[in-house]
């Protein structure tokens, strides 16, 4: 019984002193910057095909890779 009463206790003076998040439906705030490889991506009906577009660009770029015995190797990211 004593274990319930403390139980509660601790639950309502937690529940007092935690502080209140805002609510994240709050229309005044300005929605949040999308960045994707570094560049802003506009948040409208073409950012899907857009940010496609610059992932397949980037992947289409070849890297070269330094190797342990000093060799260069160029690699393309889409075939890692």
């Amino acid at each position: 019984m004593l274990l319930g009463i403390s139980a509660l206790a601790g639950v309502a003076i937690g529940w007092l002193l935690i502080p209140r998040a805002p609510s994240p439906d709050d229309p005044k705030a300005p929605a949040p910057e999308v960045r994707f490889l570094g560049r802003p991506l506009p948040a409208d009906d073409l950012a899907r095909p857009r940010a496609l577009d610059w992932l397949r660009r980037y992947v289409a770029q070849p890297v070269t890779l330094a190797l342990p015995d000093g060799v260069r190797r160029q690699v393309y990211l889409g075939r890692l």
